[in-house]
């Protein structure tokens, strides 16, 4: 079987049709589909048997709430395809040859491929989508000497939806999701990066991800999120396997440059939140890394000016302004 296609399922019956359609009417077959639905008390459950009595391909576990990653973790565990993907279920795909399409990427490779790479479409409540592709700047290689790269250009970032993985290196290296932790896919990403060689960009937004949900899996900037973010950072800084690779300059570097970009991702939320110890401990202690996020694209270099001309406390008061001003009107 080529794709295994886990898709952890958590209250979302205003949802959850649209995201099994878009995978059950794939033009590609040769899949699995294994809906984990983590204790939902709405609907959700019920409508995933019924779309598993109509399709053999579909495997439906019930399991008690345990949140995201035990709901992957046990997907993963019960999964049988050569290629592992991750779909949330209040997101969907946007096109029925997405799979097709992958298939042919990683039948046309000439290496054997580990990780096929895709961007997102940013799906606003609106009903408007945001579609994102990646700068051409690389489309296959070597992911060890290109891993910097991949970071810099937002390719490779902290999340498991906008993967094509290969099983056995999950499976084979007991990469699993961190339990009883926000922002799970920080430390993930993290670990799964060791393991990479051969990778390839698919540069079409085909994962439509549903922004401004304030049920959802993974979308809350909260104080626990953003205290899990720093703890998920510290715990890749001082891992024994970054400090084993520490003597390999192009990995320990690129890590740390994914690392200020995790940092970075938060300090527009964080504000008030600095007066909590534990919080202004993390910042204070990796305050560090905005050194190596000079050449990360995008609106990061905001948050390196204010933080230059304005220091770090004055900084996130600004910030944290600016974001609100900002989802004011986006939203």
């Amino acid at each position: 079987m080529r794709f295994s296609v886990i898709i952890p399922v958590y209250n979302v019956e205003k949802y959850i049709i649209q995201c099994l359609n878009s995978v059950v009417y794939q033009s590609f077959s040769d899949m699995e589909v294994i809906l984990v639905n983590d204790g939902s008390k709405d609907s959700s459950g019920t409508i995933c048997d019924e779309y598993a009595k109509n399709d053999t391909r579909i495997k439906v576990i019930h399991k008690e709430n345990g949140g995201l990653s035990s709901a992957r973790n046990v997907g993963l565990k019960s999964a049988v395809g050569e290629y592992i993907l991750f779909l949330d279920s209040d997101d969907f795909w946007l096109t029925e040859r997405f799979l097709e399409d992958i298939d042919r990427v990683i039948e046309t490779s000439s290496n054997n491929l580990d990780m096929i790479v895709f961007p997102f479409s940013y799906y606003l409540s609106d009903n408007k989508n945001i579609d994102y592709t990646f700068n051409d700047i690389i489309s296959n290689g070597d992911f060890r000497n290109d891993f910097i790269r991949l970071i810099e250009n937002n390719i490779y970032t902290a999340s498991a939806c906008n993967k094509c993985i290969k099983r056995s290196i999950l499976t084979d290296n007991k990469i699993l999701f961190p339990i009883d932790r926000l922002s799970e896919d920080i430390l993930w990403c993290a670990e799964l990066s060791s393991f990479i060689e051969n990778y390839v960009i698919y540069n079409y937004p085909v994962y439509a991800y549903r922004q401004n949900r304030i049920n959802s899996l993974t979308y809350k900037i909260s104080k626990r999120n953003i205290y899990d973010i720093l703890r998920s950072i510290d715990d890749i800084y001082i891992s024994s396997r970054f400090k084993r690779r520490q003597e390999d300059t192009i990995f320990s570097t690129a890590i740390l440059t994914y690392l200020s970009k995790c940092f970075l991702d938060i300090i527009p939320y964080v504000g008030n939140l600095y007066h909590d110890s534990d919080i202004k401990y993390f910042i204070d202690k990796y305050l560090f890394l905005l050194k190596y996020s000079k050449n990360i694209k995008g609106g990061k270099r905001i948050i390196q000016f204010c933080v230059k001309f304005f220091g770090l406390r004055m900084s996130l008061f600004i910030l944290f302004y600016l974001m609100k001003l900002y989802k004011l009107i986006r939203f």
